[in-house]
Order: structure tokens, then sequence, then C-alpha cells
């Protein structure tokens, strides 16, 4: 597979090779890494094309600005940073009613942070921004900054640097599904990142945790099936197709899949399932020199039709399985009660 083309772009030069070491990290088997730096002027003019940009929201002022700096019609995302929880449990241990400063690079970034930090429960010290310029507040004995001690006051007695703040589950998560890398999720290097970076969209998580779960639950009994199976969603496009399918319709499931199936299964009736939002009951079609049984069932929920699903059976496999389960039956010993 051809590798994808990832580019990162930041204010910083440092927080924009930190993001890009994230990003490697966990998309460098199947994708080349650039970084960008607007400060040491990298980020300037048009950049070279990318399948996906990530910027932060300090590079540029506003998304037309970005625009002018990636080809037309390239896709773009935002960078989005949090702490690790290693971090955040060294925070927890400040002195509670400590005051304690928060050192960026400017006020909005350093607020920015603090607000992230109050938002993950560190509630129990009173959080400054301090950023150059700034002026030191008497009284003060702790900076806390991510990676930026160029900035701390040397009068400050402790200081203790988080590092560089780390890439979002979240953000990792839109980078697989924009570049169909989806596969990647359920990695155990995918797992163990999330796992260790901080996030208050816990429900979020769960609930895509749940779905990846789902998903592969629903890959296995696809192929467990001994019918073909193809399913479509609301719009009539197809989302499965099992390996009984691809043998019984001589196809691949890659060359169909999010397919309109009026194009590449014209001979199944999923317009009509859906639109009447009625089981169609099996009819013998001719396909591929063979009977085929094709029988079409809608998905329902809330009296809405959300998709449907088309069950194929080769007819000689159908009528083998019936004399095969009559057989059982007589070995079994069952007979006729009565004799005509």
């Amino acid at each position: 597979m051809e590798k994808k083309a990832i580019s990162i772009i930041a204010l910083d030069p440092r927080a924009a090779r930190s993001y890009g070491r994230d990003v490697e990290g966990l998309f460098g088997e199947v994708a080349d890494v650039s970084v960008f730096s607007v400060m040491d002027g990298s980020a300037m003019g048009v950049l070279p094309h990318a399948d996906l940009f990530a910027a932060s929201t300090d590079a540029f002022g506003s998304p037309e600005e970005l625009a002018r700096h990636v080809p037309i019609d390239s896709q773009t995302m935002a960078v989005q940073a949090s702490f690790r929880w290693q971090e955040l449990r060294r925070l927890k241990e400040l002195p509670a009613g400590s005051r304690v400063l928060f050192v960026n690079m400017t006020e909005t970034m350093a607020r920015e942070a603090i607000a992230q930090l109050e938002q993950f429960g560190i509630t129990h010290v009173h959080w400054i921004p301090f950023y150059p310029g700034a002026e030191l507040p008497g009284d003060v004995h702790i900076a806390v900054t991510p990676d930026e001690m160029r900035y701390v006051p040397e009068e400050i007695e402790t200081k203790i640097d988080v590092g560089q703040r780390a890439c979002t589950s979240g953000m990792m998560i839109e980078i697989a599904l924009r570049l169909g890398l989806e596969h990647l999720l359920e990695t155990e290097k995918f797992q163990t990142y999330f796992q260790s970076i901080a996030t208050s969209n816990y429900s979020f998580d769960q609930m895509f945790a749940r779905s990846i779960r789902l998903e592969s639950q629903f890959h296995i009994l696809m192929e467990t099936l001994e019918d073909g199976v193809v399913g479509v969603n609301e719009r009539g496009e197809v989302f499965a197709c099992n390996r009984h399918a691809e043998e019984i319709t001589r196809t691949s499931a890659g060359l169909v899949m999010g397919k309109p199936a009026s194009q590449v299964f014209p001979y199944l009736p999923f317009s009509k399932c859906l639109q009447e939002r009625e089981r169609l009951p099996a009819k013998i079609i001719r396909l591929n020199g063979i009977n085929v049984s094709a029988e079409v069932v809608p998905v329902m929920r809330q009296r809405a039709c959300i998709g449907a699903f088309a069950i194929l059976q080769r007819f000689n496999d159908v009528e083998a399985r019936q004399s095969q389960l009559r057989n059982q039956l007589l070995h079994k010993g069952y007979r006729a009660k009565y004799g005509f």
C-alpha cells in the first residue's frame, strides 16, 4: 500500500516537532509525516501536497488563512493537544492552596492550558498565567510549564516541566478515519497511546471502543454465516459483503464497499425494500449461470428504515442442506407413525 502523507503545522517549531513525533509514532508505518512552523518560516508560502494537513489553532489566525498555505481541495483539521495522565498525577501532588505560575509563550496559550488543567480536576492550587512581558506577582514560588523553561523567571524556586502537550486520542482517531486507516485503531500501539492521554470525553471514548468491539463481532458473525450477505445503509450504499456473497456474485468486497447497490448489485431489489420498508420474500434469480435464492430484509429503527440486508443462497446449496437435515432425522430414528 502506498504511504499516505501527513503534514503537521504549528506556531512554535518545538511544538510542531513534538506533535509530529506523536503522529509518527502511531502512523509512521503507513504515512510519511512532515512538520512545519510559522515561527521558523517553514510554513510560509504554499506547502507541498499532503493527504492531510493538521494545524494548531495558534499557527494561523483563521481557517481562511490556513487555506492560503495549503494546496486547493486539501483535507485540513485542527491539532488537538492534551496532557498525559502521568503529568496530571504529578500536578495533583502540588501543595493545596499554592499560588502557581503556568508559563507559556502567550497569555492565550497559558490561559487555555490552565482551563484544561482545571477541567481535569487540578483545582486545588491557584493558577496564574505567565508569559513573556507579564509582570511577576509576589509570593509565588512554583512554576509549571509545557516545555517553555526559557520563559520561567530565574527567581522561581520550584520549576516543573510537564513537557509539550500530546496529541489527543480524538485527534488520532480523526486522522485514521480521514485517511481510511480505521483498522489501526484496534492495534495495541493505539490502545496504549489512548490510555496514556488525558481526556474529558470519557463517554465518547467508551462509545468508540464499544463500536469497535461491535464492528469486530459483526465482521466475525458475517464470515461464519453459510449464506451470502450484502448490507446497505439508508442511502442504498453497500457497507457489508461477506465472503460467501463475494463467491456467489463473483465480485470483491473492496470494489463494492461504499458504492450504490443499484450499480454494483442491480439484480437485488434494495431500492424497493428501502421504499416499501417490507421484507421481500426469497425469489430465484439466475446469476453467473446458477440459480440463486435472494431475499431482502429491511432494518427498522423507530419506524425508520435505516438499511437492508440481502440473503443469498445457491439453490443447490438450499436443497443439499434440506437433504442433510432429512438424513439426520432418519438416522435419529424418526419414522412416519402411520403407513398407508
